[in-house]
């Protein structure tokens, strides 16, 4: 993520921007669907479009 979305992972410690892609993983095996889980992110600081990107990327990158 810190390739594909450096202006998320700019000022957030390895561990926060490993916590998106767990939330993502998490809230799709809890049956959330993807603007719920964009909604989060917005939550948290990410802008509109980028947490789009983050939940696409964390969704087909880490999550089984």
């Amino acid at each position: 993520m810190q390739r594909d979305l450096p202006e998320v992972a700019i000022d957030r410690r390895d561990e926060e921007v490993a916590a998106f892609g767990e939330q993502a993983c998490r809230g799709l095996a809890a049956g959330k669907k993807a603007p719920a889980v964009v909604r989060e992110f917005r939550a948290q600081g990410v802008s509109g479009p980028q947490a789009k990107r983050l939940f696409a990327l964390a969704s087909n990158t880490m999550c089984p």
